[in-house]
């Protein structure tokens, strides 16, 4: 995953995954192509999930301590 280009962030996550990715690509086929032909053809890749972000409800950079 370290070597994509196309993966902005990588997280481990608690629940019934183990990651989440965040992946920026130009469209939908740069998206089928990365998940299809690069990502999912990983060693140790079982499975991918994706989830699309619709709308944005808040968006911060800075921590008010």
């Amino acid at each position: 995953v370290k070597t994509f280009d196309e993966v902005m962030e990588c997280y481990g996550v608690s629940g019934t995954r183990d990651f989440m990715l965040k992946v920026v690509v130009t469209d939908m086929t740069a998206y089928n192509s990365f998940i299809l032909d690069r990502l999912s053809k990983s060693p140790n890749i079982g499975n991918v999930e994706s989830l699309f972000v619709t709308s944005e409800a808040k968006h911060e950079t800075a921590y008010k301590l």
